[in-house]
């Protein structure tokens, strides 16, 4: 798979369309893709510093994003753009 970015801010993949998940696409196309920024690997807020594990709020945005990625990697591009 590769993309290309076009000069007027567009871009171009190329890939098997069956085989891109949406996941893969969000991943490669957005520099951010996390509901928060305290679900990134080795992010600490000012709680888990004081109270040396991560606060409540983190433990439901990680599940949101577990949903989140879940439901992206079931679809793949093919699906969405040309299946009814």
């Amino acid at each position: 798979m590769s993309i290309s970015r076009g000069a007027g801010g567009g871009c171009r993949l190329t890939a098997d369309l069956k085989t891109v998940s949406l996941f893969d696409l969000v991943r490669i196309m957005e520099a951010d893709r996390l509901v928060s920024a305290c679900t990134q690997p080795c992010y600490e807020c000012d709680a888990q510093h004081k109270h040396g594990v991560p606060c409540v709020t983190n433990r439901h945005f990680l599940q949101i994003q577990n949903v989140l990625d879940g439901e992206l990697k079931k679809r793949n591009l093919y699906e969405i753009l040309f299946e009814e």
